[in-house]
């Protein structure tokens, strides 16, 4: 008997290394389905003389198949058989890439795709687009393959009638496919795919061309840099293991502490820091961050305004980055959204609208006093002050931050004294 189990778990699948294993099974699938498409076109367009021109001429022979209906699934073609060969290889990847994604789950091993599936809850076509739009970030013989399969030598990127012709069965999943790619869906919203802004809304949908920019790519290959573009805006700080403030000693800013540590609750927490200590502040969110377990993302929102990607684009790839890493966000500077110009309540409502559907806690650092006015009615909001420290705190503070860095005989409380927070 002990034979037999032996043998029995000899069978189960390997786990999944890491996420480039994982993405390697993927890419022969995708590779399978490729091949599959390429034999169903050349039995729809037999062979030409212009098929050296494919993509820059369209022949009589190829205006013939488009208008022709499909051949009848029953009628007998022994070509046929290496169809049905595709067909299984592409079934029997499937299975072993199912059954090993499970054997990784219970090992507890990170796979990218499959982590940012449940993380955006994201569908199985909705899964397959961004592996078609990977992979010429990967292997540039993808682009080769695209552009043959497009019948168009200058499209190198997937685009939505690709995505359906390789991943859908039917006209009806190609209708409610459709939805996928609205902004207000998760692969638009939440800008893990990107539409190039060279394309009209004149372009049709199934038309347009589908690409990762450098984040999710790196994202896909286990890489946790931030977004490259916001750089100058993002601050990102490691989880605190000591989370306790030297700063945020008062009841207020313990209980609010305690809350947010122990609420299960499903509703957004924002935590509105006003006053005149930036430091403190600061701390605090490093503090519950702390708490959580998880780094703190701080976001200058005046750097985000006079930076080169759009304001809107900008607060999203910032929401973005904070469930990528995951980070709890801060954003800083908020004073400048809160004004009464038109403007300024714009931008504003871009923020809450990306921190409804990026955060569960959301910090916002500023001097003065904001009242919300039902802006964040769905949302809990916090209103804390954070008021200059006195002298025996700013002192406490320098020595924590001192060690060795000053000579022993400085004198930390006319330091103190001296320079605020």
């Amino acid at each position: 008997m002990a034979g037999v189990a032996v043998d029995e778990a000899a069978k189960q699948p390997a786990a999944y290394a890491n996420s480039w294993d994982h993405l390697s099974d993927e890419l022969q699938r995708l590779d399978l389905l490729i091949r599959l498409q390429l034999f169903r076109q050349r039995r729809r367009q037999p062979s030409n003389p212009l098929d050296q021109f494919r993509g820059l001429v369209v022949t009589e022979t190829e205006v013939e198949s488009l208008l022709a209906d499909e051949d009848p699934e029953d009628e007998f073609d022994p070509g046929r058989a290496e169809e049905y060969s595709l067909v299984a290889a592409l079934a029997q990847i499937e299975i072993e890439i199912a059954e090993r994604e499970k054997q990784s789950e219970r090992h507890e091993t990170y796979l990218s795709l499959p982590h940012l599936s449940r993380l955006f809850q994201l569908t199985p076509f909705q899964q397959n687009v961004l592996l078609l739009a990977l992979a010429p970030q990967l292997d540039r013989k993808y682009e080769k393959l695209y552009a043959y399969l497009q019948d168009d030598v200058t499209r190198k990127a997937p685009t939505v009638d690709l995505a359906m012709t390789l991943f859908l069965g039917t006209d009806e999943q190609r209708l409610e496919a459709r939805s996928a790619f609205d902004p207000s869906g998760a692969l638009l919203k939440f800008r893990l795919l990107q539409m190039p802004e060279n394309e009209s809304e004149m372009t049709p949908l199934l038309s347009r061309q589908l690409k990762l920019d450098d984040r999710m790519v790196n994202f896909f290959l286990d890489s946790n840099r931030p977004e490259a573009h916001l750089e100058r805006a993002l601050k990102l700080s490691a989880p605190k293991r000591d989370s306790d403030s030297r700063l945020g000693k008062e009841k207020e800013q313990q209980y609010v502490r305690a809350f947010i540590q122990s609420s299960s609750l499903a509703e957004n927490i924002i935590v509105h820091c006003h006053g005149t200590c930036r430091a403190a502040k600061e701390a605090f969110a490093e503090a519950v961050a702390g708490d959580l377990n998880q780094r703190l993302l701080i976001a200058d929102v005046a750097q985000m305004i006079e930076g080169t990607v759009p304001f809107e684009n900008a607060v999203w790839l910032t929401g973005r980055e904070a469930l990528l890493q995951p980070a709890v966000l801060c954003l800083d500077n908020f004073d400048v959204l809160n004004g009464e110009d038109v403007l300024s309540r714009a931008r504003l409502k871009i923020v809450l609208d990306m921190a409804k559907a990026c955060c569960r806690q959301l910090f916002l650092l500023g001097r003065r006093a904001w009242h919300p006015r039902g802006l964040v009615n769905d949302s809990i909001f916090v209103d804390l002050d954070f008021p200059t420290p006195d002298d025996s705190d700013r002192k406490e503070v320098w020595e924590s931050l001192a060690t060795d860095q000053f000579a022993p005989d400085v004198d930390l409380g006319a330091l103190a004294s001296k320079f605020h927070f």
